[in-house]
């Protein structure tokens, strides 16, 4: 664990707002994952948006006098579209991963203390998938947020496999989250996603991609 300066955090926040896929990140408690209620994630979208550093130190000293605080990207519309697969279990990623290697290598990626968060993007035209626990970890979607590097957890820091700035996020298609309901990573899919047989058929529409 490397003792990141609250600099290299807003920094990396920079970065990742002025990536290929423009990625919102606001503060969190450092060594923790909820966000600070007094950070006003909105001032900190604004200096993002005006790539201003002072406004980031202004907002994060406000809770973080001798700790650099966590990254939290956003989820949903804020971030692209951004979803975020957090696999819990290495051997849920390996099963992912070996049924799309090519999806895997070519989206960012960061190492977790249990697993990897993988960045997507979900489709407008995409299921309602709703951000809730699954069978493999969390799906993080509108709403959620994901713990991104130089973020502290459980003593262990989060660092990334796959920059977002190297490596655009991909579109979560319908093949991917056929596999993933029908392999049954989703735990109680119906209660998380709706019913299996509505998701199927919106699986199934042509308007819906399929790559």
């Amino acid at each position: 664990m490397t003792n990141d300066t609250l600099s290299d955090v807003l920094l990396e926040a920079l970065a990742l707002r002025s990536g290929p896929v423009p990625i919102s990140a606001y503060p969190a408690v450092a060594g923790g994952k909820r966000p600070v209620r007094n950070s006003r994630p909105q001032e900190f979208k604004r200096a993002l948006e005006a790539q201003t550093l002072l406004p980031f130190a202004e907002i994060s000293r406000r809770f973080s006098r001798d700790q650099a605080p966590n990254l939290a990207v956003i989820c949903g519309p804020p971030s692209s579209g951004l979803a975020v697969l957090d696999f819990d279990e290495p051997e849920a990623f390996a099963a992912f991963e070996a049924e799309f290697p090519k999806f895997v290598l070519d989206s960012p990626l960061v190492r977790t203390r249990r697993g990897y968060h993988l960045g997507a993007l979900l489709d407008d035209r995409a299921p309602p998938l709703r951000n809730g626990p699954t069978s493999f970890g969390d799906l993080k979607t509108k709403g959620g947020f994901a713990l991104w590097p130089p973020s502290v957890c459980g003593g262990f820091q989060r660092s990334y496999v796959r920059h977002p700035c190297d490596c655009e996020p991909k579109p979560l298609t319908g093949k991917v989250l056929r596999w993933l309901v029908e392999s049954r990573l989703f735990r109680d899919a119906g209660r998380y996603v709706g019913s299996l047989s509505k998701m199927r058929a919106q699986l199934d529409s042509p308007e819906y991609p399929t790559g």
